[in-house]
């Protein structure tokens, strides 16, 4: 059981409820790591190697949305061979693919280094 506490407004408006209200009811379940090893089991394709799909995508953009350029993100001194590395390895696995020449859209690039001090790369 667990109580709420709930704030009634005089308004037309969508009703909200929070994350911690939702976890209070039980519809929202956080799963901060999978221990269960019959999941890993089942699925230990998942968790090994680098994923791909079957066949080639293509992502659909609304032709009325405005490109959109951010700028580049500074990469600490430390871990620029690092990250030097892991693009190299990601281009050669056809992660990624160098690109020479002004494209519309541009997202930058984040790293984090792992606790095993290897390096994470979002694109």
């Amino acid at each position: 059981m667990s109580k709420l506490e709930f704030e009634l407004v005089d308004a037309d408006v969508v009703p909200i409820l929070g994350l911690e209200a939702c976890q209070g009811l039980g519809n929202v379940k956080r799963v901060d790591t999978l221990n269960n090893q019959a999941s890993l089991d089942e699925f230990a394709d998942c968790f090994e190697g680098i994923g791909s799909f079957e066949r080639e995508q293509t992502i659909q953009i609304d032709p009325e949305v405005k490109p959109l350029i951010n700028r580049a993100r500074r990469i600490p001194l430390s871990r620029v061979e690092k990250v030097k590395v892991e693009l190299d390895k990601m281009e050669a696995n056809g992660i990624i693919e160098k690109v020479d020449q002004p494209t519309p859209w541009v997202n930058s690039m984040v790293v984090v280094e792992k606790r095993d001090g290897s390096i994470r790369v979002c694109l």
